[in-house]
């Protein structure tokens, strides 16, 4: 799944969901040692957000349960940002802009991965 996610297929969804890990990173507080390695932590949080959401996936279906890509996409935006690191009160609106437009994106991310899988888990 992971090696699928990080085809050039998906490239469109998987480069705009690493794009905005990486602005959220700009948007921590600036410690010049930590943010070079808080983006050097973008491909291991972006394989985070892969693994999770289809081991998960699993595991719900074994109980049959199901999450849609959405409920997942949301839970998973704001955990993925908060890994990167608050925010100042200064700079809230523009993070929770972020953190919007990043669940968009894993939405359609998972999105494209289902539809390429035979799943529709919307």
């Amino acid at each position: 799944m992971l090696k699928f996610a990080n085809s050039e297929k998906l490239c469109p969804e998987s480069c705009g969901v690493q794009s905005h890990l990486r602005n959220l990173v700009g948007l921590a507080p600036d410690f010049p040692e930590s943010s070079e390695k808080k983006l050097n932590q973008v491909p291991e949080l972006y394989e985070f957000l892969i693994h999770e959401k289809y081991s998960i996936k699993k595991t719900d279906l074994a109980f049959g349960l199901s999450w849609s890509n959405r409920k997942v996409s949301l839970n998973y935006a704001k955990i993925a940002a908060l890994k990167m690191g608050s925010c100042p009160e200064s700079s809230k609106k523009l993070w929770k802009n972020e953190v919007n437009r990043l669940r968009k994106d894993l939405k359609e991310l998972y999105d494209r991965i289902d539809s390429s899988q035979g799943t529709n888990v919307r």
